[in-house]
């Protein structure tokens, strides 16, 4: 009866742990479900003067990280999001963003199948003056699908190069 109760304990607390909001913060995590928000969460600003860098990473090796912006509002120009496809700001830079409205939104961000990692890394850096709503994301994981290259061994008739 204990086991029971345990293992229905662990199965509730994974259930919970792994759906955790995240606000924007310095550091790494690790996690497939969930939203991510500017510093203020979800019913607030972010702050004037932040530079934070947070790195998004499945916890199970060959998935990819994927987030689907929801909500995206910044002061253009000022206050910038830079995503990059990698577990680190030395990885490729997938885009700058800033400003408001469907044109500004990230939309759907996918670590790419050329990344070793399967990780996000977000930078956000806003000025000293004004903020905004800033953004909201889901954070999802998958697998990619394998890469398929065709070789081809020969051919009949045989191939003419003129």
């Amino acid at each position: 009866m204990k086991t029971r109760y345990l293992t229905l304990f662990i199965a509730l607390f994974s259930i919970s742990v792994f759906a955790q909001d995240v606000n924007m913060q310095n550091g790494t995590i690790t996690q497939c479900s969930g939203n991510l928000f500017d510093s203020g969460g979800p019913s607030a600003n972010y702050g004037n003067d932040e530079n934070f860098i947070l790195t998004i990473c499945s916890p199970t090796p060959g998935e990819v990280i994927q987030l689907n912006f929801l909500s995206f509002s910044t002061q253009i120009n000022l206050d910038i999001l830079t995503i990059y496809d990698g577990d680190s700001t030395a990885a490729p830079i997938i885009g700058n963003f800033s400003g408001g409205g469907a044109s500004a939104n990230p939309n759907f961000i996918t670590a790419s199948t050329s990344n070793p990692t399967g990780c996000l890394t977000l930078e956000f850096i806003s000025d000293g003056s004004a903020n905004t709503t800033g953004f909201e994301a889901e954070i999802s994981c998958f697998e990619p699908c394998q890469t398929i290259t065709a070789v081809l061994d020969s051919t009949s008739p045989a191939y003419d190069t003129t």
